[in-house]
């Protein structure tokens, strides 16, 4: 192994650093091969590296512990054993003749697959297995589809019954077939909801990846290779070397922050360093794309010529995934596979589909058979009384729902080879996230360059309150104020920002500016960035010394983002000195005389004796509303007893709220010589000229245009194009 990787380091030196575009497909057919020889050989035992052992017939390297560990995973029904169940479709149709399978690997593999329930339907105790999200769908659909086709297909095991499901498998090709192809053509036609997770894409592409390889029909093998010659296409646009930066459908905090390199864009692409080429060696996604063109998929040369084309020049870009509950020509919810449709898009309690959760929880039987239904039995009385009481908790519960969908997101770039700055427009500010992603700024992906700003509300860095989100270009604007609902129910106080001070080369804060307001600017290399924070601001030192949070205490904020470049700026001092020199931010909130937001914006339902020194202060003048809850508010405060305990209190309180609304930001941004504008009820304007927020195509960059809806794609770049008509399966590329 030393001398395979002293191999490696020469090839980083002299064959890594992209001879011509002349040779971008024969270099990547050399990052293949090293890869495939870099995993044959790489020590352990794990089912990737042994399946691709077994196309070898590397008998030297082959460790059935690998499949045995799988066989253990599937029968201890956890969850995430759908992440790799695809796999075994390609030991059932390619390999299961292999003299390295013994009889007890083959009895274990067959015991496994066919007493595990392949779809929630089907009889038996889920536990924690969930088959619902995004990518857990496609694992269980692709597994079913080949493993059932596979036992179809031959003789010794066609008559074999699945004992969750009583049937063949010839029912299940049939069944999984269906479900697969199903969700594909969501795939093609609304994108990835999930979109661009570091996390969860790449668990999805190793299923479509299978499928590509394995599909015994060209229908599915070509619906197959079509997603994921997109998959690979966004993870290319959306990329900074081996990292996915732009804003993201799910992802959490430790890949925001410190990892969630995504290797496989190493063979892809050709960018990353030792270490990311060493990590991709045995890799799942790496696996399943070797093992997908061993079997006939061909990278698209115009994927590579992309690649290129996106490390050297600069460019804007638009993008738009997932499908809204809101919108028109949509899924509709009033059954269980359309209920599924939705819980792949985060719908689990949306205020359009509420009954979604009780539709498929009686449709499946699953109140008593699955982990996640079982917790929310306490509620399926209210549904057996009265569908209308669920539909009513969707509509006031749309703080918590609404936000969790996964779409319509629509995705402004801007990228240069020293800066990245991605967002998604205007999308579902005020609302608590799933795990979304909104924005985020990337400088050097190895020293922690990324920037970007939450609102946490159960967990520090993942999901929490989204901002109404503006980009032009270089500017970015994040608006914070969340729903009132999402405020009393997590006690929301504040937002942050990820900015790891002590990784730049150099570093300057501006003194305060006015009401604590103040910009934060840093560089690492020849990529520079500006952060802005209305609130007064202070930074986190953690146990290790580590410094990177920076808090700014309060509901409200308003953050703005300014990224540059040598290339684009000049010196790092005069793109600070422009910063400073030239900006001017003028806030303005207007909390709609409403007494119960300014009462919830500044904490004044903290406690009793809170409530009272804001009713006499910061919120009396907002005591003369004549509307209902004002007016319950303020008969509390006459009647208030200081020898009400907090429970009598939070009770009363709790009574006067009814239907209010979060308060409104409006922003001018003043920033050499050009003013923007923004508010959450007015768009976002720059210099006069309205900037459309909402409604973007699928891609529009410089090589694709293509509207959301068209049903075909074309990609073009140096010469060569991806022509791909998704409802008759052509595939024409050059």
């Amino acid at each position: 192994m030393n001398c395979f990787l002293n191999f490696l380091s020469f090839w980083l030196l002299l064959g890594g650093c992209h001879l011509s575009k002349a040779d971008l497909y024969t270099e990547y057919e050399e990052r293949l091969d090293i890869f495939i020889e870099g995993t044959l050989k790489k020590p352990g035992c794990d089912i990737s590296r042994d399946i691709l052992r077994i196309h070898f017939d590397d008998q030297e390297h082959f460790c059935e512990d690998g499949i045995k560990k799988e066989i253990d995973r599937i029968n201890g029904r956890g969850d995430g054993i759908d992440f790799s169940l695809a796999s075994l479709g390609w030991i059932f149709w390619h390999y299961w003749d292999s003299p390295l399978l013994t009889t007890e690997l083959k009895t274990g593999l067959v015991e496994a697959v066919t007493t595990v329930p392949l779809f929630y339907s089907e009889e038996g105790y889920l536990g924690p297995m969930q088959y619902w999200s995004e990518n857990h769908q496609v694992g269980w659909y692709a597994a079913e589809y080949l493993i059932g086709s596979a036992f179809a297909h031959r003789p010794e095991l066609a008559g074999l019954i699945f004992t969750a499901s009583g049937v063949n498998g010839s029912v299940h090709q049939e069944r999984g077939g269906e479900r697969l192809r199903r969700w594909m053509r969501y795939r093609l036609k609304y994108g990835f909801s999930e979109f661009n997770s570091d996390t969860y894409g790449p668990i999805a592409y190793r299923a479509v990846a299978a499928a590509a390889g394995c599909s015994p029909d060209p229908e599915t093998r070509d619906l197959s290779r079509m997603v994921m010659n997109l998959q690979l296409y966004d993870h290319i646009v959306g990329s900074k070397g081996v990292k996915i930066v732009t804003p993201q459908g799910r992802s959490y905090g430790g890949g925001k922050m410190e990892g969630g390199r995504y290797t496989h864009l190493w063979l892809i692409k050709g960018e990353g360093n030792a270490n990311d080429i060493e990590n991709e060696f045995g890799s799942a996604q790496g696996l399943h794309f070797s093992l997908a063109v061993l079997h006939g998929y061909k990278l698209p040369s115009v994927l590579l010529e992309v690649a290129a084309d996106l490390r050297i020049g600069t460019f804007e870009m638009k993008e738009r995934f997932g499908l809204g509950e809101y919108e028109e020509d949509g899924v509709g919810g009033d059954d269980a596979d359309e209920c599924t449709f939705w819980f792949g898009n985060g719908g689990y309690f949306s205020p359009v589909h509420p009954r979604c959760l009780f539709i498929v929880g009686d449709e499946y039987n699953l109140w008593n058979r699955s982990d996640t239904w079982m917790d929310i039995a306490v509620a399926k009385p209210l549904w057996d009384l009265s569908p209308d009481i669920i539909d009513i908790a969707g509509v006031i519960g749309a703080p918590l729902g609404h936000g969790a969908v996964l779409g319509p997101g629509n995705v402004q770039t801007f990228r240069s080879p020293d800066i990245f700055l991605s967002s998604f427009q205007d999308y579902k500010g005020g609302y608590m996230a799933g795990q979304q992603h909104a924005w985020q700024a990337t400088l050097d992906i190895y020293r922690h360059g990324m920037v970007f700003t939450t609102q946490p509300t159960t967990d520090n860095w993942v999901g929490g309150i989204l901002p109404k989100v503006g980009q032009v270009g270089t500017t970015l604007l994040a608006l914070y104020s969340p729903e009132v609902l999402t405020t009393l129910a997590f006690s929301v106080n504040m937002t942050h920002a990820h900015f790891r001070k002590a990784d730049y080369d150099e570093y300057e804060e501006t003194e305060d500016i006015g009401e604590g307001s103040r910009w934060f600017i840093g560089r690492q290399g020849d990529a520079y960035v500006a952060l802005y924070s209305w609130k007064a601001t202070y930074f986190i030192e953690e146990e290790d010394g580590t410094v990177k949070e920076l808090v700014a205490p309060g509901v409200q904020n308003v953050w703005i983002c300014e990224v540059g470049s040598a290339a684009l700026n000049g010196s790092f001092d005069t793109f600070q000195e422009t910063i400073v020199g030239t900006s001017e931010v003028e806030v303005n909130i207007n909390w709609d005389n409403s007494l119960v937001e300014c009462l919830v914006d500044n904490g004044c339902l903290a406690g009793i004796l809170d409530f009272i020194d804001c009713m006499t202060g910061i919120c009396s003048s907002f005591k003369e509303g004549n509307d209902d809850t004002t007016e319950c508010l303020n008969t509390i405060h006459r009647e208030l007893d200081l020898a009400h305990d907090q429970e009598q209190w939070v009770q009363l309180v709790g009574s006067c709220l009814a239907d209010v609304k979060k308060s409104d930001i409006d922003v001018t941004y003043r920033m050499n010589g050009s003013v923007i504008t923004y508010g959450w009820a007015a768009p976002l304007v720059i210099d006069g000229q309205v900037i459309k927020t909402d409604s973007f195509p699928r891609y529009e960059n410089q090589f694709t245009s293509m509207e959301w809806g068209q049903r075909n794609v074309s990609i073009e770049a140096g010469g060569k194009q991806l022509y791909m008509e998704f409802d008759n399966g052509v595939i024409e590329q050059n």
